[in-house]
Formats: structure tokens, sequence, C-alpha cells
């Protein structure tokens, strides 16, 4: 934080009416410094707040409403990411930047001419986002099958049932349980 006072020779320190006047400029400043420190992370999706990711949903025509930060932010980096041309490699940096290595599968059946995603639960809030943009990029003549990967007994075995026995048997299936 700047301090006005720094700015003002030594000796103007000693009067009173001096120091009155550096406390309410630091006020002043210190806002300042905050608007400032506001409106440069707002200029990047990563690290902008409520006010700059509406922003950018105006921008770009996505309505993020009630949903979390996070997700209102994947949302918009997924409609940023979503121009170039479909290569294997290209897909698969962009499922690497919206969902995360290892939060996915992805498999290329190019002799039934289809594409297999299965997304992880950690991502499933993803899911319609993927779907909607895969079928953008994806080429016309594949079949797109997007998927959840969803627990199954053979993961869920080193876990106690006392741990199991808070969930439902379809949050069991549903949810990500560590």
């Amino acid at each position: 934080m700047k301090e006005y006072i720094k700015y003002l020779p030594e000796f103007l320190g000693d009067f009173n009416e001096i120091n009155a006047i550096d406390k309410a400029e630091n006020t002043v400043l210190n806002d300042e410094w905050e608007r400032f420190h506001n409106i440069e992370n707002n200029q990047w999706i990563k690290t902008a707040d409520d006010d700059g990711l509406k922003r950018y949903e105006r921008m770009l025509g996505i309505s993020g409403g009630g949903n979390s930060l996070d997700v209102r932010r994947s949302a918009l980096l997924v409609k940023c990411n979503n121009d170039f041309i479909y290569t294997y490699y290209m897909f698969k940096n962009y499922l690497n930047n919206i969902c995360g290595e290892g939060n996915y599968d992805f498999e290329v059946n190019y002799s039934e001419y289809s594409v297999n995603i299965n997304l992880g639960l950690s991502v499933k809030f993803l899911y319609d986002i993927v779907e909607n943009y895969a079928r953008y990029i994806i080429p016309a003549n594949m079949a797109i099958n997007i998927q959840l990967k969803f627990n199954k007994h053979i993961t869920l075995k080193p876990i106690t049932h006392q741990k199991l026995a808070s969930y439902t048997h379809g949050s069991i299936r549903n949810t990500e349980i560590k």
C-alpha cells in the first residue's frame, strides 16, 4: 500500500494537519489501489471475481446464473478455447484444459467412426458443456458417446461399510468418494 506522507518532505510529518490529511488520503489511496487490483484481476477469466465473470458472460452470450464461480469460469474457458481444427491431439489438449488430466477417458474408434468420452464424477458438472462443444468440434460423420464414470463395486472395495453407510445407493454411484 502506498502512504501519502512518504511522498512529502520529512519535516512536514511533524505537523498535526499534515498527519490528518495523511490519514484521509491513505484511505482514498488504498481504495484506489484495491480498485486497480480488482480491474487487473477481472481482465483474465482465471482470476476474475463475480462481476468480471458476469461481464464475460454478457460478452459471450452465456448464462451462468446460480452456478458457483468455478463452474461459470469453466464454462467461459470452454467457450473461449473452442476455436480450433479437430485433431486427436488438439481435442485431447482441449479436454485437459477443461476437465484436467486424469478426470476423463478419451478414445477414438476409427473403424466405427465414433468418439467415446467418459467424464469423471469430479467434473460431472461439465457434462452438458463438453457434450455441446464436442458436437461443435468433432466432425459430423463421427458418433459421439459421452458418459460419466460412475463408481463401480471394485473401486469401492477398499472403503469400509461404516463410511458407505452415510450414503444412499444412488449417491454411492453418483458421488466422488475419497
